[in-house]
């Protein structure tokens, strides 16, 4: 049966880790970069600039500045402006790239909102990774080298613009436990436990559903 995790996460959960090692535990991908790469080549932008604005929806004033050229007066004729895509448009493309992907094989989306968009089916598991911001500051202050003003700074900005993103993109919330099949404080436990609990979640229930 083929077997999909998808695993969304607040900043500072270790969600990346998380998904890394369920993927190397289990023999099989997490895909991420693949996701980046071919949007990136759909579009023809550098593959940081498409990271950059994934789980982002850009504001009002960004959309409008981005299609405009600022023209000196005496400018004779400048080129019309490389057309950019939207926020939706890159992420209807890594969505179509993570419905191929996932089709195909066994493997680990994290973020994304994989588990809103991808269809349903029994070898499915979305898995949604949360912690108090006191465990999250000393994470993200290391990883970032801020200090613990910026680090909070960091993290608020990165829980509201994954939210909009989710609702924007989904029209669902992404913290509603009830579009989890297991939601987990990933401060509760060690991250070795952590995974070794995903794990058995995941074969019991891909097991359980096998039998229907």
């Amino acid at each position: 049966m083929r077997t999909t995790i998808t695993i969304a996460r607040q900043l500072g959960c270790g969600g990346s880790e998380v998904g890394q090692a369920i993927a190397d535990r289990l023999g099989i991908r997490c895909i991420d970069r693949e996701i980046v790469s071919q949007t990136a080549k759909q579009f023809h932008l550098d593959e940081n600039e498409v990271a950059n604005r994934e789980e982002k929806v850009s504001s009002f004033w960004e959309r409008v500045l981005g299609g405009m050229v600022v023209v000196a007066p005496e400018a004779s004729f400048v080129p019309p402006p490389a057309i950019t895509p939207t926020d939706l448009e890159i992420f209807e493309s890594e969505t179509k790239v993570m419905k191929s992907i996932t089709a195909a094989e066994n493997c680990v989306v994290v973020g994304r909102a994989a588990g809103h968009v991808l269809p349903l089916h029994p070898g499915m598991v979305n898995i949604y990774l949360h912690a108090p911001i006191s465990f999250r500051l000393p994470r993200v202050m290391d990883y970032y080298g801020v200090d613990e003003n910026k680090a909070r700074d960091i993290i608020g900005k990165s829980d509201d613009m994954r939210e909009k993103f989710i609702a924007h993109m989904t029209d669902c919330e992404a913290t509603d436990a009830r579009r989890y099949h297991l939601c987990l404080d990933s401060s509760t436990l060690p991250f070795p436990e952590i995974i070794d609990l995903i794990i058995e979640f995941v074969q019991r229930k891909v097991a359980l559903d096998h039998t229907f």
